[in-house]
């Protein structure tokens, strides 16, 4: 059948046994790079800005309340990546840090275009990208969630009486339209 993964030849077959073997690993190496990154750009917000000065930054770029924009991202940054790093809780964080980079990608780097040395969107674009592949396909055989078994999943249910306090609590009208939006980009997520 034209087009099914058996139409795949290798340029070099004898590399074939070494592609199977490091495939997980790879995969392993790519979501602990990720969180590394991830990691040292929020502990410089941790140790630098701090959070007075990242929530300021937050409200400026018209994210408010800024002090929750910015707990938000230290907190996402710092123990999310990490969690990311290790593999624990993999699902959610990394959509977690996949919806933060789109948030970043639109309120701070849009603007600026897209080359990366010129505060554009390159790089939250390509760090958001593979969080969001992440968030799909889960911590991977070598993970602290494959250790132990389980993953973090909350029911659509559970999910929708979250967005419904947290619109009440940022006193925004969440309507029923918007409670069916969060949930579809879950089901797309895997939840």
């Amino acid at each position: 059948m034209i087009g099914s993964r058996n139409d795949t030849r290798l340029l070099f077959p004898g590399l074939a046994g070494f592609y199977a073997s490091w495939s997980e690993i790879s995969y392993a190496l790519l979501r602990v790079a990720v969180g590394a990154i991830l990691f040292v750009h929020g502990w410089g917000k941790v140790t630098g800005a701090g959070l007075s000065g990242v929530s300021g930054y937050m409200g400026k770029l018209g994210l408010q309340p800024g002090i929750l924009f910015g707990g938000a991202a230290m907190f996402i940054e710092t123990i999310g990546a990490l969690c990311l790093l290790v593999g624990l809780f993999t699902r959610f964080f990394a959509a977690a840090l996949a919806i933060e980079m789109l948030i970043a990608l639109i309120f701070a780097h849009l603007p600026k275009g897209y080359a990366a040395g010129a505060g554009g969107y390159e790089y939250v674009l390509l760090i958001g990208a593979v969080c969001f592949l992440i968030s799909l396909r889960g911590g991977g055989p070598y993970s602290v969630d494959r250790a132990i078994g389980k993953e973090l999943f909350l029911s659509p249910r559970a999910v929708e009486r979250h967005v419904q306090a947290i619109f009440q609590k940022l006193r925004l009208p969440g309507t029923e339209d918007d409670n069916r939006r969060v949930l579809a980009v879950l089901a797309l997520l895997g939840h």
